[in-house]
């Protein structure tokens, strides 16, 4: 039976998903709008993300003797408030303040949605349960992202900030009307990071998911004037391309959803990162048609996609009691290692041209496939791991 709870989260996720992933696909107009060069705004993308990351495990502990329905609806308005700054900030440095606290507010909603998804489901539902959650995440590439980016090209970019924070009050109040108002789980404290950490494999899963974010986010945090260098195109074409990476991306999410407690996240893990490897290689070869261009893309989107959800699902539900925590660990690796790699990739471009950027991703994510291997050889006993 379908479960309309879930279809809230999802929806939160949807909302937290657009405003997070739509800014790099934008950067053309952003740097247009404040006369600065687009090297120089990947700032823009890192500090949203960084602050996220390390602000993440503090408010799972902080945030855990509170209602767990209410803490998503403060995250939500409030992202919505950084949305809106943004949307109105008259200067290069109140943009990047703006960034910096709606990305604190993400990793906020990111993490509660998936330990609200655990506990509303069976145990042998819960893996199911907590990758439709963040399916909406990953469709907002396929819907969010293109009309974030399509708004820009028409009404400015500051124009998708103001949608997109309204659709966030909008996912809040339907959160305070389905949710359940309390929610059976033990309030965490600085102790419960070393009981978790103490586990090998998850200490592992989290030091994969900083390199491959950073190999994901070298590359994609530039893939719109990537685009225009390749295949000259503008903000029409970039839409449509970044729509079809979202329904590529999603169908990866779909099948996750459908798979990952029948065949384990570990066999899911290894398999979406080979798949992201292997585009990134291809890539150069993709320069000036769009066929090839969007085969790397999709086979890119489709392992991120699926690896994502694999990630959070086993995380999630290794342990109910610290889902939340070990979600928002998850959260902050990722986003540690995204901004790291938005960071690095504007010095790549500064230094060595866009062409470095695949080469060097490629990198990042052959580092991380063999700490994932180190990590399915931990033998915790986890089935999920194999």
């Amino acid at each position: 039976m379908f479960d309309w709870r879930l279809a809230v989260l999802a929806l939160a996720n949807f909302a937290v998903g657009t405003g997070s992933q739509m800014l790099p696909g934008m950067l053309v107009e952003i740097a247009a709008d404040l006369g600065r060069p687009v090297s120089s705004l990947g700032l823009l993308v890192a500090i949203a993300q960084l602050a996220g990351g390390l602000t993440a495990p503090f408010l799972a502990v902080a945030t855990s003797r509170f209602n767990r329905r209410n803490v998503l609806l403060w995250a939500l308005l409030l992202c919505a408030a950084g949305h809106f700054l943004t949307a109105f900030a008259a200067g290069y440095a109140l943009l990047l303040t703006a960034r910096a606290g709606a990305g604190v507010m993400n990793t906020a909603a990111t993490p509660q949605s998936a330990g609200i998804a655990a506990l509303l489901a069976p145990a042998e539902r819960r893996g199911r349960a907590v990758a439709t959650a963040v399916l909406g995440y990953h469709a907002a590439a396929v819907f969010g992202v293109p009309i974030g980016v399509a708004l820009a090209g028409a009404f400015g970019w500051r124009t998708s900030f103001v949608v997109v924070g309204a659709v966030a009050v909008l996912c809040a109040l339907l959160a305070l009307r389905t949710l359940p108002a309390k929610l059976p789980v033990a309030p965490l404290n600085a102790g419960s990071w070393g009981t978790m950490l103490r586990n090998r494999t998850i200490a592992l899963a989290l030091v994969f998911n900083v390199l491959q974010f950073a190999g994901q986010n070298t590359w994609f945090a530039y893939l719109a004037p990537l685009l225009h260098r390749s295949l000259d195109a503008g903000p029409a074409k970039i839409a449509l391309l970044l729509s079809w990476f979202g329904c590529c991306g999603v169908c990866g999410s779909v099948f996750a959803a459908r798979v990952v407690d029948r065949f384990g996240a570990g066999r899911l893990l290894f398999a979406s990162i080979s798949l992201m490897l292997a585009a990134m290689l291809f890539w150069p070869l993709a320069t000036g048609s769009v066929a090839a261009t969007m085969a790397a893309m999709g086979v890119s989107a489709f392992g991120a996609f699926t690896l994502s959800s694999a990630q959070q699902a086993f995380l999630a539900g290794a342990d109910t009691r610290f889902a939340t925590l070990a979600v928002a660990f998850n959260v902050s690796a990722g986003f540690i290692g995204a901004s790291c790699g938005a960071l690095l990739g504007a010095h790549l471009i500064d230094a060595l041209g866009f062409g470095s950027l695949n080469w060097v991703a490629a990198l990042l994510m052959a580092a991380a496939l063999g700490v994932l291997g180190v990590a399915r050889g931990t033998g915790t006993g986890n089935p999920n791991k194999h």
